[in-house]
């Protein structure tokens, strides 16, 4: 998933600032810089309100490109695998050994995704601690090998409509406001 800042308007405001008009990009690579700042902020706090996911896994899938006067193009970019259930929320948290208990004996486990959702119960799904301490909700497959369950990645989780609408109205509002501000600045001077 990556969102591009595109500068608009460029011959405009060249002519909105007159005699100062060569300053226009290095103008716009502030603006531009704001823009991508604000972006790389709401894809987190966005997406952590509609998903049950922490803050610091969606930064770290973020990565940027800074604008220069030079070069105003700048992106937004995430990017990663899908995340394992066990890092969102789910009943029982903790592991506890089941090794040797029926399975009518283990507890149920529930996982929720997303914050507004209720927990759902997953099959025949277990907790399990591998042999390399990695804890996980693991299910057996039709081949009776066991593998870990997944959902969603953070870029997934970004694309969702409600979360791009805010972003890129934010965007639109953040740009509008700082070229506003920039020009008033560099005309005071």
């Amino acid at each position: 998933m990556e969102i591009t800042v595109k500068t608009i308007g460029v011959k405009e405001l060249e002519s909105m600032l007159g005699k100062m008009a060569g300053k226009a990009p290095s103008v716009l690579a502030r603006v531009i810089s704001r823009v991508a700042s604000n972006v790389r902020k709401n894809l987190s706090k966005e997406t952590i309100k509609k998903y049950s996911v922490k803050s610091s896994d969606v930064k770290a899938t973020v990565s940027y490109k800074k604008p220069t006067a030079s070069n105003l193009d700048s992106y937004v970019k995430t990017s990663g695998k899908t995340i394992p259930l066990y890092k969102f929320k789910i009943k029982p948290k903790n592991y506890t050994s089941t090794l040797g208990k029926k399975i009518s004996k283990r507890p149920t486990v529930k996982a929720k995704v997303m914050k507004s959702s209720s927990f759902k119960t997953i099959g025949t799904a277990f907790i399990a601690k591998m042999k390399n301490g990695h804890i996980g909700v693991f299910k057996r497959d039709e081949e009776d090998k066991i593998k870990e369950l997944h959902t969603l990645s953070i870029p997934q989780m970004v694309a969702n409509k409600e979360v791009m609408d805010f972003i890129y109205k934010d965007a639109a509002v953040t740009y509008n406001k700082r070229i506003t501000h920039e020009i008033n600045r560099i005309l005071s001077e």
